[in-house]
């Protein structure tokens, strides 16, 4: 039988191309006296993106719940949907930044971060790294979920790092941010599309 997840890199190839043309379209699409405004600003064409990519991860990992016929696979997806959409909903209506603002004006100084809005996206990729250790056996089972959820949580963590070491951020520090941002939202979603595609063709397979 043809191995499914032989042409990898070329899906991963054109991931970065097709994130890359974006970036670029959407710096010709920002005034002229910032380039950036597109990428940087949240309501932007990357946050429009980045949002769209996650609900649709959201939709593929709900697929892949419903698809699945073992019990624990079932929930683990759907726990990773969820998160998926919450995400998504965050992108556009900013929960962590208004929390974070909320939480600061309460308590007052972030210590060594530069703001609660990053304590609360690092808290994010703990919740997620729990889930997975929760999950561990399940998501092991699925190549494809390892695969492009790994490469994703990569891009994810360099977009934190950014966020959070970028002490007095610049144009040039926020556009790196949020295209790594872009990048893992695109790599989530092709992990969603690809777990979905795997197991229905797995129940599809004769016995």
């Amino acid at each position: 039988m043809r191995d499914q997840t032989a042409g990898w890199p070329f899906v991963a190839l054109g991931v970065l191309l097709f994130v890359g043309t974006y970036l670029g379209l959407a710096v010709l699409a920002s005034p002229a006296v910032d380039q950036g405004r597109q990428i940087i600003s949240e309501q932007g064409m990357v946050t429009a993106l980045s949002s769209s990519l996650l609900a649709a991860a959201g939709a593929f990992f709900l697929v892949a719940a419903i698809a699945e016929n073992r019990d624990r696979h079932r929930l683990f997806f759907a726990v990773v949907a969820v998160g998926f959409f919450y995400f998504s909903i965050d992108e556009i209506v900013q929960i962590h930044e208004k929390a974070g603002s909320a939480f600061g004006r309460v308590v007052g100084g972030s210590g060594a971060f530069r703001n609660f809005n990053d304590v609360i996206v690092i808290g994010y990729g703990i919740i997620a790294i729990a889930v997975l250790a929760a999950f561990f056996r399940e998501a092991s089972r699925h190549p494809e979920f390892v695969r492009w959820v790994s490469v994703g949580f990569g891009f994810f963590v360099l977009h934190t790092a950014i966020d959070s070491l970028a002490f007095q951020p610049t144009t040039r520090s926020r556009v790196l941010e949020e295209s790594a941002k872009l990048f893992a939202s695109a790599f989530f979603a092709v992990a969603g599309y690809r777990v979905a595609a795997a197991i229905i063709r797995r129940l599809r397979r004769p016995a």
